[in-house]
């Protein structure tokens, strides 16, 4: 058997071993202690732009019907009302479970909108809302945080270069130059939806930059506004790339007026009391490989893994995810 092959079984194996040694224990557990847990997506898309490519944040349409359809079998997802209730009984045939968009792809909210009409649950979209406040039905703004942060990784590109270097991989590969975002007005023409709307920041900027403190708390406030103007949900808020520092969680904790909920990218199964007194929400990030309960399994494992030992690397480059 070719090489290839044969270290693709072991790793296969290996995720399999995984899952029912960490996520099917802790499934249960779940289960019967009523801990909770956030189901985070990306991309929903046929033609994916570039960089959902690259940071495998894209999922084909119909993979993500069947991602959903293994969710609502093994989780019961709520509203947020009940997921953050924490006076429900114990035992539960099934954990509660959200679900939840970031970033406001114009397909991802179409798609989600489907299926929140079809199934009568609610879904989260966490938006950049930089990107979303124009009159046409979607914008194909590009968002620099993406750029930055794949040259800068692969350690290949200046800064001043990344605009420059980007624009020719995609006119290589033929690839769309950008994501398309949803924009307030198509959000708002959709009708009898589910689709609940929170801040993801004004734009991806990372809000674990200490040095950057005074601009993530304009941006944070920037947003929250735009959000509040639009009518759409100010109780919930979305760290860009899953991540915060200390001190800026903090001070956004203590002046956030509405006891805002704020929303991680890494981490699993969640507490009731704990989310309420610290008011922080773990999330599983699900890609295109979550097609059975074992792979879902899988990726709870390895979320637990990464929230438990921050330092550690995902198992499988394959799988890299970016926020």
């Amino acid at each position: 058997m070719d090489k290839n092959k044969i270290i693709k079984l072991v790793k296969e194996l290996l995720k399999i071993l995984i899952a029912i040694s960490i996520g099917l224990p802790m499934y249960h557990i779940a289960r019967i202690f009523d801990l909770r847990i956030v189901f985070l997506f990306h991309q929903i898309s046929d033609k994916p732009d570039y960089f959902s490519k690259a940071g495998n944040l894209n999922i084909k349409p119909k993979r993500f019907t069947k991602i959903i359809e293994i969710i609502i079998k093994y989780f019961e997802v709520v509203d947020d009302y009940k997921f953050f209730n924490q006076n429900l009984k114990k035992f539960r045939n099934k954990p509660l479970a959200l679900i939840t968009f970031d970033d406001g792809y114009f397909e991802a909210i179409e798609e989600s909108y489907k299926i929140s009409l079809k199934y009568n649950f609610p879904i989260f979209h966490f938006i950049n809302t930089e990107y979303i406040e124009y009159p046409k039905k979607y914008t194909s703004k590009y968002s620099p945080a993406m750029e930055y942060i794949k040259c800068i990784e692969n350690k290949k590109y200046k800064k001043e270069n990344v605009t420059q270097t980007i624009k020719k991989i995609n006119y290589l590969k033929g690839e769309s130059k950008y994501p398309k975002r949803s924009s307030i007005s198509f959000i708002k023409s959709l009708k009898n939806n589910k689709l609940i709307f929170c801040s993801h920041g004004h734009n991806h900027i990372k809000y674990f930059d200490r040095h950057n403190s005074d601009n993530i708390y304009k941006n944070f406030f920037k947003s929250k506004k735009i959000i509040e103007k639009n009518k759409f949900n100010n109780s919930y808020f979305a760290f860009p790339f899953g991540k915060v520092d200390k001190k800026i969680y903090g001070f956004l904790r203590k002046i956030s007026k509405n006891k805002v909920y704020f929303f991680l990218g890494m981490g699993a199964f969640n507490n009731p009391k704990t989310m309420r007194n610290r008011r922080l929400v773990k999330r599983v990030n699900i890609t295109e490989y979550e097609k059975s309960l074992i792979r879902i399994l899988y990726r709870i494992s390895i979320s637990i893994a990464l929230s438990t030992i921050p330092k550690i690397k995902n198992f499988f480059t394959d799988e890299k995810i970016y926020h």
